[in-house]
């Protein structure tokens, strides 16, 4: 009996995806040497290595388009993207390192982000991405509204707006409960 020969361990489907998504991180790399060489004015890598973030993001949500389809790489490409942006904004100056409640609200905005989007890339499958996108994307805003007075200024109180985000996944988290109990009737 003929038994296929099992696929090599870097040949799976999750493997060549990170491939293709370090393959352009390098590729892009390796273009911005070369140019660099040539003599041709490319920004400095000091102020802009976080672009590198951003093309890998950006990979994870080309794989997920036109790929793969799996929600995974669209919550990986959000959080590239995401946190491309926050390391722009401290490699720029409009957050500072040192302070550490300047730039650490960036954190679960980022992954809460990244939650939702897996959640709505997977149509709304698992609730606790949701649920958990939702909490710590408020932990995220939350935090920065303390550090920004334009963003606090758009909140309401903290209470009023922690009381409406848990109303909201609570709500959900019954309305799932509710429906998932009418699928089995």
């Amino acid at each position: 009996m003929n038994k296929p020969l099992p696929m090599p361990p870097d040949s799976t489907p999750r493997n060549r995806r990170g491939l293709m998504v370090a393959g352009a991180v390098v590729v892009t790399v390796a273009i911005w040497l070369l140019l660099d060489a040539l003599g041709v004015g490319v920004p400095s890598l000091k102020r802009f290595w976080p672009a590198f973030v951003l093309v890998g993001g950006l990979a994870s949500v080309v794989d997920f388009l036109v790929g793969s389809r799996r929600p995974a790489s669209l919550g990986r490409g959000v959080a590239g993207i995401g946190f491309a942006v926050l390391f722009f904004a401290l490699t720029y100056g409009r957050l500072s390192w040192r302070p550490l409640l300047d730039w650490l609200p960036g954190l679960p905005l980022v992954a809460g982000l990244a939650l939702i989007a897996t959640w709505l890339a997977g149509r709304g499958r698992r609730a606790s991405l949701m649920a958990s996108g939702l909490i710590l994307t408020g932990v995220g805003v939350s935090g920065f509204a303390a550090r920004f007075d334009w963003l606090e200024r758009l909140l309401p109180s903290p209470v009023i707006f922690w009381a409406v985000l848990l109303l909201v996944v609570g709500l959900f988290m019954i309305w799932r409960a509710v429906r998932s109990n009418r699928r089995k009737a």
